[in-house]
């Protein structure tokens, strides 16, 4: 594993090739269809989200709760210098503060939550932006600055760091 870990959720659409290939650790959206719940590329494939929908079936989504978050930082401080977590926009969904919530609960290593401002695969890219660097030994400070540099702009732009 890098010496950063970089973490995002599921709604960056990153093909799992290139989630393995870079270590990337992806927290799930859940679906829900119903009673049933399903946590996004784990239960459930976007195929079969497509294809409910083509059908007339339209299930709904939820953030990952703050201790899907709390477990993927804490086993992941085990293993890395510092973690960078890339999630959806802010504006779209509860996913960064939940991510956010969880950060602070885990002294061990440093986490810098970064809201993308974007969604799928704009998102998606800044993750593998960061995962790139991290791969080439960037230091944690230096895949923020990158990120923050590449993400669209806006006037109320969210990042935390500890």
């Amino acid at each position: 594993m890098a010496r950063i870990a970089v973490v995002t959720d599921s709604v960056a659409c990153l093909p799992p090739e290139l989630v393995e290939a870079y270590g990337i650790r992806i927290v799930p959206v859940r679906i829900i269809l119903g009673e049933r719940i399903f946590r996004d590329g784990i239960d459930v494939t976007a195929e079969e989200v497509y294809a409910w929908q083509r059908a007339g079936i339209m299930p709904t989504s939820s953030q990952p709760s703050v201790g899907d978050f709390l477990e993927t930082y804490r086993e992941l401080a085990r293993q890395a210098e510092g973690i960078v977590s890339i999630h959806v926009s802010a504006a779209m969904t509860g996913t960064y503060n939940a991510a956010l919530l969880a950060a602070q609960m885990v002294p061990e290593v440093p986490i810098r939550v970064i809201d993308s401002q974007a969604a799928t695969m704009a998102q998606g890219f800044l993750v593998l932006e960061a995962a790139r660097a991290a791969e080439r030994g960037a230091s944690l400070d230096e895949i923020v600055a990158r990120v923050e540099a590449l993400r669209p702009p806006s006037a109320s732009s969210r990042s935390w760091r500890r």
